[in-house]
């Protein structure tokens, strides 16, 4: 199978639309209308609904779209690991990594890996768990090291679970409930928040007001970024619920609140039935070692 096809034809799948589609791969539309029938042809199937609005999956055009991403992702890594067979690099390790894990213990470990298996590339992506998941599943990530919300399990990833990540309500030091104790739900409520974008995030945040049969607040900001959610807890006024390991001894503090929010489990996501690389398992290894302390959070 070529894959110049496979990527004119995802590029149709997610334009949805052979004129604006070309543009992106820089062919005519004649020329890209020609490759996909090919495709089709090869395929013995028809991939599009041609429509006067645009192009729409068929039923088997779905199907090869959720092949074709990790087709070309597998194709990918194997140009980036021939690349580093040239320069006298083994192999890479691709590694995702969630925002709310410690960082001290795994900046240890890739300073010890990187010296222990010079012929290894060591690669750290880091993102939330909607979007490391997807990324390992679709095969740009060996494995995941990241924060498990009970959604993300339905994926039928293969989960092992170091430990949690106990989690506070923090605020600025000179906030008003910064020197109450035993803060109600209700009274949080009626101040102004800061929450991570993420839709799990959203989830648990109305799980904890949900116990005092309240709704998140109106006046909550979302983000997708841990140190601009941190800086408006501590330099704008606002709350905000975070791993208690991300911060420093200059920072938030914690509000005693009479309901503190859940733990969050941690753990090692791989793909199910994928054959695990002994440099993959050795960074797992590594991973277990560093991280123990969390099973005891």
């Amino acid at each position: 199978m070529d894959l110049r096809r496979l990527k004119h034809f995802l590029a149709v799948a997610e334009l949805g639309n052979f004129s604006r589609a070309a543009e992106r791969v820089c062919l005519t539309q004649s020329a890209l209308t020609r490759s996909v029938r090919s495709l089709e042809d090869e395929l013995g199937a028809t991939l599009f609904e041609r429509r006067a609005q645009g192009a729409e999956l068929t039923q088997a055009g779905s199907v090869l779209m959720d092949h074709a991403h990790r087709l070309l992702n597998e194709f990918e890594r194997a140009q980036q690991n021939i690349a580093l067979v040239k320069h006298g690099v083994g192999e890479q390790v691709v590694l995702g990594v969630c925002p709310f894990l410690p960082k001290g213990p795994l900046q240890e470990l890739c300073g010890a890996f990187s010296r222990n298996n010079p012929e290894i590339a060591l690669n750290l992506v880091e993102g939330f768990v909607d979007e490391t998941i997807p990324a390992l599943m679709n095969r740009k990530l060996d494995f995941v090291f990241t924060s498990v919300p009970t959604p993300v399990l339905a994926e039928k990833v293969t989960f092992e679970r170091l430990g949690k990540l106990p989690s506070s309500v923090f605020a600025a030091p000179d906030h008003p409930l910064a020197r109450l104790r035993k803060v109600t739900i209700r009274e949080l409520s009626t101040h102004s928040w800061v929450s991570l974008g993420q839709a799990y995030s959203q989830v648990a945040l109305r799980s904890f007001f949900g116990q005092a049969n309240c709704g998140i607040p109106s006046n909550c900001v979302t983000t997708n970024s841990m140190a601009f959610m941190s800086s408006l807890i501590n330099e704008q006024g606002m709350l905000g619920i975070l791993p208690d390991a991300l911060i420093a001894d200059s920072g938030p503090v914690k509000v005693d609140v009479a309901s503190q929010p859940k733990a969050i489990r941690a753990g090692l996501v791989f793909r199910p039935g994928s054959k695990i690389k002994p440099s993959v398992r050795r960074l797992a290894e590594g991973l277990r070692e560093k991280y123990a302390f969390l099973a005891e959070a």
